[in-house]
């Protein structure tokens, strides 16, 4: 099931480049899949997307954390306190 989400994210990608949210969902299915370089790359083209995709900085935070990337990490994790910050 996971696998073929992951095939649909990547077809939804193929006709929109630029659709962070597909992006984004591709990168849970890839954690869930247990390819956590491959999630990364998937969180960043969603950044690149969308940088106000708070979950996105979320996700790559915890990854770049578990990768031993902690400046990335911390650089995440602050845009996405920002982000879901109230006012």
């Amino acid at each position: 099931l996971v696998a073929e989400a992951e095939r649909h994210y990547r077809l939804a990608l193929r006709e929109s480049p630029d659709h962070g949210t597909a992006a984004y969902n591709l990168g849970i299915a890839l954690e869930d899949l247990s390819r956590p370089s491959d999630a990364i790359e998937a969180y960043r083209l969603a950044l690149a997307a969308d940088p106000r995709l708070a979950d996105a900085h979320f996700n790559i935070a915890r990854l770049y954390e578990k990768t031993g990337k902690r400046a990335a990490a911390l650089r995440h994790l602050s845009t996405y306190r920002r982000l879901t910050a109230t006012s």
